[in-house]
């Protein structure tokens, strides 16, 4: 399970502690991801982390290459550090398919295994009786088409009106399994050209369960390209 913490040194012993409590309440295979301002003052408790063999830490020196402007600033209530997180694909390995971002100030008390797409939908359900609960997968750049996620296996789906095909980064398509770069296929946008439109997304094509009664094509979304900037939908 991949993890990650963004701070600044005024945050050390806080993540310290957080990681600890991390670590004693979890089972082994924990990676936790750390990008910091000055990694440096974090290496004495990088080390004593490191003599636990149940987990391994990945520290990353914060680099603003593109020297992106932070939205809000850096103050006495937002640090630098708080914008972090939105540069992981920068600093990140792109192999990984699913982080958990937590705050350096939390201390884990149980397994946290437990916080899974399965339970959060149970959770949702007892406390605000929203039964229905349906992730999906769509830019606004290709009005009307949405893949929706398949309740048997987690995966996203296409539909009678629109197709994904995986490309490396020569362009050409690639094979079921392989992760690239995602392409996106639609009938439905006619009054622009959104009918075909290559991503900065990472996707891979998957072979669907056994007992999927969904016969379309089955995709999983990785996260950004790692070269992809940093932008929203009105700057494309």
């Amino acid at each position: 399970m991949n993890l990650l913490y963004c701070l600044d040194e005024n945050y050390n012993k806080q993540a310290f502690i957080s990681i600890m409590s991390l670590i004693k309440n979890n089972s082994p295979g924990l990676c936790i991801h750390i990008i910091h301002q000055d990694p440096d003052t974090f290496e004495k408790y990088r080390k004593t982390l490191s003599e636990f063999n149940n987990s391994k830490i990945f520290l990353y020196r914060f680099e603003n290459k593109e020297n992106v402007e932070f939205p809000l600033g850096v103050s006495d209530h937002i640090s630098e550090a708080t914008y972090y997180r939105i540069f992981i694909e920068q600093h990140l390995p792109n192999d990984i398919d699913e982080i958990l971002y937590i705050d350096p100030d939390v201390v884990c008390i149980n397994n946290i295994e437990k916080i899974t797409n399965e339970i959060f939908k149970k959770k949702l359900f007892s406390k605000c009786k929203i039964k229905n609960v349906v992730n999906y997968y769509g830019l606004i750049e290709q009005t009307g088409s949405i893949f929706i996620e398949c309740p048997t296996c987690n995966s996203f789906l296409t539909s009678s009106y629109s197709e994904v095909l995986i490309r490396d980064k020569n362009f050409n398509i690639i094979n079921n399994g392989s992760k690239g770069l995602i392409q996106l296929l639609s009938l439905i946008p006619t009054s622009y050209p959104g009918h075909n439109i290559i991503t900065e997304d990472i996707g891979s094509i998957v072979v669907k369960k056994d007992n999927c009664k969904m016969n379309v094509k089955h995709f999983l979304v990785h996260g950004r390209a790692k070269q992809s900037e940093n932008r929203g939908c009105s700057d494309v």
